[in-house]
């Protein structure tokens, strides 16, 4: 169903999810000229104390090992990175 509103979305759209492995951002990809992912980048530790002070989030931060393991490198292309152990402006 997602993939069908990406489809049909005349303008921009920001998507954020994690889009762990390679198949799911290849169905993501509707446009490969117009679709740019963005790789944030952090240590197992930042993340981790990033999830413990977040409050009214749904993710458990015991899940966070398995997903980090469950990451795929991007093949292909290098996605643009944004590194999170510095606070954007």
């Amino acid at each position: 169903q997602l993939h069908s509103q990406l489809i049909n979305t005349k303008g921009s759209v920001v998507l954020a999810c994690s889009a762990l492995k390679s198949t799911y951002r290849k169905m993501l990809c509707v446009n490969q000229k117009k679709t740019a992912f963005i790789h944030l980048l952090a240590s197992n530790e930042a993340l981790k104390k990033r999830l413990l002070t977040r409050t009214g989030h749904f993710f458990n931060p015991l899940l966070l090992d398995d997903q980090l393991k469950t990451l795929e490198c991007f093949l292909g292309s290098i996605p643009q990175q944004c590194d999170m152990r510095h606070r954007l402006s």
